[in-house]
C-alpha cells in the first residue's frame, strides 16, 4: 500500500513537471515572438530612415552640382545615374563598384533594390526624380510619409509615384500624386500611391520628383 502511494506521488510529481515545462516553453515562445516582432519593426524603421537620409543627400548634391545652371542640360526621361555617381552625388555606400563605372544597375538601396536618378519634366529637364526599386508595400507608405507627409518636406518636391516594376531608372507612371505647395501628403494618398492594380502585394518603384531650383 505504501509503495503504491509512493508511485502515485512520483507519477503526480512527474506530470506536474511536464505541465510546468509546457508553460515555461509557452512563455518563452511568447517572449521570443515579441522580441522578433519588435526587432522587425525597428529594422524596418532603420531602412526607411536610411533611405530618407540618402534621398536628402542626393537631392542636395544634385542642386549643388547644378547650382549655376537653369536646367540639367539633358533631355527628359534620361537616366543620369552614372553622371551622378561620377560626380559623387550618390553616396559611395550605395554603389557596388567604383563611381566611374557606376550605372543604376550596380546601385543598392536599403531594400536590396536599386536606385535611379532620372532627368524629368520639360525638354530641358528642369526637374529630376529619385527612384527606389524593390520597396515593399508597407515600406513604400512609410517612405512617402517620412518625406512628403509633412509641411516640412522639401518645397521643391512636386510629386510622388509608385508602381510595381523591376526597372530602377524609370519614373513610375502607375499611381501618381501631385503635391501642392505647403500641403503634406495624407496617409490615404500615400496608400493609394503604393497600391498596384496588377499585383497588390508586389514590391514597387517609389519615385520622388523635384524641381531643380527647389
Amino acid at each position: 500500500m505504501q509503495r503504491l502511494s509512493l508511485r502515485r506521488r512520483r507519477a503526480a510529481n512527474k506530470g506536474f513537471n511536464l505541465i510546468e515545462a509546457a508553460i515555461v516553453l509557452g512563455i518563452v515562445g511568447l517572449v521570443v515572438g515579441g522580441i522578433w516582432v519588435a526587432a522587425t519593426s525597428v529594422y524596418a524603421n532603420l531602412r526607411s530612415k536610411r533611405a530618407t537620409d540618402q534621398l536628402l543627400s542626393i537631392t542636395q548634391g544634385i542642386r549643388a552640382l547644378f547650382a549655376t545652371s537653369s536646367s540639367l542640360g539633358t533631355l527628359a526621361a534620361v537616366d543620369i545615374t552614372p553622371l551622378m555617381a561620377q560626380s559623387n552625388v550618390i553616396p559611395t555606400d550605395m554603389l557596388s563598384t567604383t563611381p566611374d563605372l557606376a550605372t543604376s544597375a550596380n546601385t543598392q538601396n536599403p531594400w536590396s533594390g536599386q536606385i535611379g536618378v532620372v532627368a524629368g519634366g520639360l525638354a530641358n529637364a528642369t526637374t529630376f526624380a529619385v527612384v527606389y526599386s524593390n520597396v515593399p508595400p508597407a515600406a513604400c507608405v512609410d517612405l512617402l510619409m517620412r518625406n512628403a507627409g509633412g509641411t516640412g518636406r522639401d518645397r521643391g518636391m512636386t510629386q510622388v509615384s509608385g508602381a510595381a516594376s523591376a526597372q530602377p531608372a524609370v519614373i513610375p507612371a502607375g499611381n501618381v500624386q501631385a503635391l501642392a505647395a505647403g500641403v503634406g501628403l495624407t496617409l490615404a494618398q500615400a496608400q493609394t500611391v503604393c497600391q498596384s492594380a496588377a499585383a497588390g502585394g508586389a514590391v514597387r518603384n517609389v519615385g520622388f520628383t523635384f524641381n531643380l531650383r527647389g
